[in-house]
């Protein structure tokens, strides 16, 4: 996702959506801010490992994928009138 939007890589993209105030870091996992928690655009699984603790994981849904295609090429666009 982070190369299709012109990121050089996901950590990069993960702090250009946090600078946005679209998600924030939470015990080393990203999540989205509640305005977008509950709009599909993130799957959340939830493990409890072999030593007891908690893993969370965040996945892209493909609407979240599309919106975040969306966010970025209007940008472009905005940007290539000006």
């Amino acid at each position: 996702m982070a190369k299709e939007l012109g990121f050089k890589s996901a950590i990069a993209l993960n702090h250009d959506l946090g600078n946005r105030k679209i998600q924030f870091r939470q015990n080393d996992t990203w999540l989205l801010y509640s305005r977008y928690a509950d709009c599909g655009y993130v799957e959340i699984k939830q493990e409890v490992l072999d030593n007891g603790k908690l893993s969370i994981t965040v996945d892209l849904t493909q609407l979240g994928r599309e919106w975040l295609v969306k966010i970025y090429n209007k940008e472009l666009l905005n940007a290539s009138a000006n």
